[in-house]
């Protein structure tokens, strides 16, 4: 159900219930053109239902060709509802303003688009992520909103792998991001504690990069109310944090390069460090495990392994273990 929930939320109020009153309409005798609303319905359902197959629940870019389609079928029925009286014509008036002023609010920010009946696009991060939300867009806005409030020092979490703020002009101490870690690029290594400005990107906040519940080390930016919301995409705060969790991704992010390195034991080292931080930490062991077998210590990698799970059942039973069980699986795999 994932992109029928992902149409839900980021399509505008006016459409959905324009495309949604078609079937009234037609019923009522006031849409009689069945050949046109046949090929309009059929052409939105297959497309919806082909996609509803995937499991690739990663943005409602992948169902775009649904729009034109309820576009010409909101369209009709906003010219059948006109027709009918004069207080329909205003109402329809009413529904294409409010539509226009919607419109108007997002600018120039519409990849995080939500609608107002989920709070609008700075609210869309707390249901959808990646491309819905938050996919590197705001990098200027960031600079612009930094440079305004004369801050010279923040920290951040960015949707990117951090190598592109310097360009940009973002001063800033990186914070490890999900994507740098699943692409392989090592993190600076940061304290358990940091304060001051901090910038999580929606991603980040997100579970999709981490996982939920404890899995994410930014799951407090993602429950808290942030200060102000940049381009609807980049949540800020500040004060004083404990990133115990992300200060031990940081570490984890220096594995693969010293493996591709043959420093073998500094990297064992940096994952027992990691696990060290945040001893109940299901991914920090199945992580851990993964180095061990990398270095060809399989007796230890599958006790690490048989500990992240036993972990991961005793904390979070449903939001972890299929998530660990994954993990280390693709640990297992031989050309890991």
């Amino acid at each position: 159900m994932y992109f029928p929930a992902a149409l839900l939320i980021k399509s505008s109020l006016t459409l959905l219930l324009l495309t949604l009153l078609a079937p009234v309409l037609f019923l009522r005798g006031l849409l009689p053109y069945r050949r046109e609303l046949v090929f309009l319905g059929a052409g939105m359902l297959v497309f919806l239902g082909a996609s509803m197959t995937s499991d690739l629940n990663i943005g409602v870019r992948h169902v775009l060709p649904v729009y034109p389609f309820a576009a010409v079928l909101a369209g009709a029925c906003a010219w059948a509802i006109a027709k009918s009286s004069k207080v329909a014509i205003y109402a329809v008036a009413a529904a294409l303003l409010f539509q226009m002023v919607s419109s108007l609010r997002t600018y120039p920010n519409y990849i995080p688009y939500a609608n107002e009946a989920f709070g609008g696009p700075d609210k869309s991060h707390r249901y959808l992520a990646d491309s819905n939300v938050d996919w590197a867009q705001t990098l200027k806005q960031v600079s612009a909103y930094l440079a305004a409030h004369q801050i010279t020092d923040c920290w951040i979490a960015y949707a990117g792998v951090n190598d592109d703020l310097a360009p940009a002009g973002v001063p800033r101490r990186p914070l490890p991001t999900g994507l740098a870690l699943m692409a392989g690029v090592p993190q600076a290594v940061i304290p358990t504690h940091i304060s001051g400005v901090v910038l999580v990107g929606a991603q980040d906040a997100s579970d999709m990069l981490w996982g939920e519940g404890d899995l994410n080390p930014y799951r407090q930016f993602q429950e808290g109310k942030p200060e102000e919301m940049i381009a609807s995409a980049v949540l800020v705060y500040r004060g004083n944090y404990d990133v115990t969790l992300a200060a031990a991704q940081s570490h984890v992010s220096q594995i693969p390069m010293l493996l591709r390195q043959g420093m073998a034991e500094r990297a064992v080292e940096e994952a027992r460090t990691a696990v060290a931080l945040v001893p109940d930490s299901a991914r920090l062991k199945a992580q851990l495990g993964g180095t061990l077998k990398r270095v060809h210590r399989e007796q230890e990698a599958q006790q690490a392994f048989a500990e992240a799970m036993q972990m991961a059942k005793m904390h979070r039973p449903n939001d972890q273990s299929k998530q660990i069980t994954e993990m280390i699986a693709e640990f297992q795999q031989p050309e890991f």
